[in-house]
C-alpha cells in the first residue's frame, strides 16, 4: 500500500513572505533591534561621508558643544522607541493584505508612486504636528529642548536628540503614512514601505549635518529636499516646519529662504 509523504517546505520559516510573526521568539525580535541600532550607526558615521563634495553652510549662530546626561538619555529612550516602531510597522506589513511582497509584484505605482505618496502624506501631518510644538502653551515643555542646538552639525545625533514625546509621534507618523497610501491610495510593495524607512532616516539626518545638499525638480520654485530649509528652521524656528519636504510649507505660508535667516544670524 502506498502512502504520500506530507509536503515539507525547504524553505526556513524566518524566511517566508511576508514573514509570520505570529510565531516569533526573542532571537527574532533581537535581530530587529540589532538591525536598527546598526542603521543608527550607518547615518552617524557612515552617511555624511557619502557626499565628500558637498560644501559646508556657515554656522549661524551659537552651537551647542557639549551633551548633557539628558540628552544622551533622550537619545537612547528615541533608539529604543524605533525599535518599538520598527516592530509595529513590520506588523502592519505583514499583516495587510494591501501591501505585497513578491519580486513578480513589483510596479511603478506599488514603489515609487507609494513612496512618493508616503513622504507627502508624512509631511502634511508632521508639518501641522511641527507647528502645534512651537505653539507657546507647549514649546517650553517638549520642543525647546531640541531647539537648544542652533547650529546643528552632528547628523544624525542631533537629529534624535528631541523629546521623546516628540519623537515617537514622528515616528509613529511613519506608520501612519504608510498605512494611508496603502488602504486609501495604492496597495503597496513592502520594498517602498522599507525604503521610505530608511530615506526619512537618512534625510533627517542629513538636515542636522550642514552639508549642503539639495534636491530640485526641473520648473519648481521650491527644493523636494533642501538641508537649508531646515537649517533656517533653526534661526527662524517659526518657519520650515516640514521634516522631508517643504511642498506644505510652500502650500501654508510658512516656508522661508535660506538667505531670510542671514538677517537673525
Amino acid at each position: 500500500m502506498l502512502t504520500t509523504m506530507p509536503q515539507v517546505s525547504s524553505s526556513p520559516t524566518y524566511l517566508k513572505l511576508p514573514p509570520d510573526m505570529s510565531g516569533w521568539e526573542a532571537p527574532h525580535y533581537l535581530v530587529l533591534a540589532v538591525a536598527v541600532l546598526l542603521g543608527f550607526e550607518f547615518y552617524r558615521h557612515a552617511l555624511p561621508h557619502l557626499f565628500p563634495n558637498a560644501k559646508q553652510l556657515r554656522a549661524r549662530g551659537k552651537h551647542l558643544d557639549k551633551l548633557s546626561s539628558k540628552d544622551y538619555a533622550f537619545m537612547v529612550c528615541n533608539e529604543a522607541l524605533t525599535i518599538i516602531m520598527a516592530i509595529n510597522y513590520l506588523q502592519y506589513a505583514a499583516g495587510s493584505s494591501r501591501v505585497v511582497w513578491k519580486a513578480d509584484q513589483l510596479t511603478i505605482g506599488n514603489t515609487l508612486g507609494a513612496l512618493a505618496g508616503m513622504f507627502v502624506v508624512y509631511d502634511f501631518v508632521y508639518t501641522l504636528l511641527h507647528r502645534a510644538l512651537h505653539h507657546r502653551l507647549v514649546y517650553a515643555y517638549i520642543h525647546k529642548h531640541h531647539h537648544r542646538q542652533v547650529v546643528p552639525t552632528r547628523g544624525n545625533t542631533d537629529a534624535i536628540n528631541v523629546h521623546p514625546i516628540e519623537f515617537a509621534l514622528g515616528e509613529y507618523n511613519h506608520l501612519l503614512a504608510f498605512y494611508v497610501v496603502s488602504q486609501m491610495v495604492v496597495p503597496c510593495h513592502a520594498m517602498a514601505g522599507l525604503a521610505f524607512l530608511v530615506l526619512g532616516g537618512a534625510l533627517a539626518s542629513l538636515n542636522h549635518t550642514r552639508l549642503d545638499l539639495r534636491l530640485r525638480l526641473p520648473g519648481m520654485a521650491i527644493p523636494i529636499f533642501d538641508v537649508r530649509a531646515h537649517d533656517t528652521h533653526h534661526c527662524i524656528p517659526m518657519s520650515n516646519y516640514g521634516q522631508y519636504i517643504m511642498m506644505w510649507d510652500w502650500v501654508m505660508g510658512s516656508y522661508k529662504y535660506y538667505e531670510a535667516a542671514d538677517k537673525t544670524a
